[in-house]
């Protein structure tokens, strides 16, 4: 489609989001984001129905990435949304490329708050992971060293769905080798949003790898503030936070990192 067929379409669907917002959720949502992004006020379930009802209504058999990228350059959360989810609707068809295009969203910062970060990792970073294996993955995985703050969460939060699998199918040999590079890249920074991405994958590799994830603690202990600790060791047994509890107090000198971490951003 033209130019202005795109942007015909992707107005089409913006009024349809807006024909169904709702006061109170978008309070809510726009609350618990502490205000870092605009609401129309949809949950995710009503986001994904007007989207497929304006694809069908519109006869589209093909996701347009250009409509997609107006949608992600739109400063709503749900119009950020919907172009998630159309990316998702490509399933097993979202090609190699479509990491490049992912990551100039990032690039032009076209994505701002962890809620639109983590449903791209979950939705569209990891079905690239799973379709493609190893070269998505080691693409990915090299955002860690991004300077904006969201592409470099991405490198982690990515891994988190398959991380339970660890090296067996449906992932690759080496799933857990690359996303521990970019776990161990996250946690050296005192950012609070790549604490809790860290830990986040951690707790899920922890299903797979329980000693390998163990070892990897106690070797970067003074990296963690508690936050990312607790985040990681959550489902753990007791004793055994408590123990790694014990070792993070015992390197960490006068809560250094938890000073560095409690002056990030709140959310998450």
């Amino acid at each position: 489609a033209g130019k202005r067929g795109v942007q015909a379409a992707v107005t089409a669907l913006q009024k349809a989001l807006e024909a169904r917002g709702d006061a109170k959720t978008k309070a809510w949502f726009e609350a618990y984001l502490k205000h870092v992004i605009p609401y129309r006020g949809l949950k995710l379930p009503m986001v994904r129905q007007v989207m497929l009802e304006w694809f069908e209504r519109g006869g589209y058999v093909e996701v347009d990435r250009a409509v997609v990228r107006k949608l992600f350059e739109s400063k709503w959360s749900e119009d950020k949304t919907a172009g998630i989810l159309l990316l998702e609707k490509c399933g097993t068809g979202l090609e190699i490329t479509d990491i490049d295009f992912v990551g100039s969203v990032f690039n032009d910062k076209l994505v701002f708050d962890w809620s639109t970060t983590d449903w791209l990792c979950m939705k569209v970073l990891a079905t690239l992971i799973r379709t493609h294996g190893a070269e998505a993955a080691e693409r990915i995985a090299a955002w860690r060293s991004s300077t904006y703050l969201w592409k470099r969460r991405a490198a982690c939060v990515a891994f988190v769905s398959g991380a339970k699998f660890g090296d067996r199918d449906p992932n690759f040999p080496g799933y857990v080798d690359v996303s521990l590079r970019a776990a161990l890249a996250a946690v050296r920074s005192s950012e609070r949003f790549l604490q809790t991405g860290c830990g986040w994958l951690l707790r899920e590799l922890h299903r797979a790898e329980p000693l390998r994830i163990e070892s990897f603690l106690r070797t970067h202990i003074a990296c963690f503030s508690a936050e990312g600790l607790r985040y990681a060791t959550e489902k753990m047994p007791a004793a055994q936070q408590s123990a790694l509890r014990a070792h993070r107090a015992a390197h960490v000198v006068d809560g250094a990192a938890d000073g560095a971490a409690d002056g990030a951003a709140d959310g998450a």
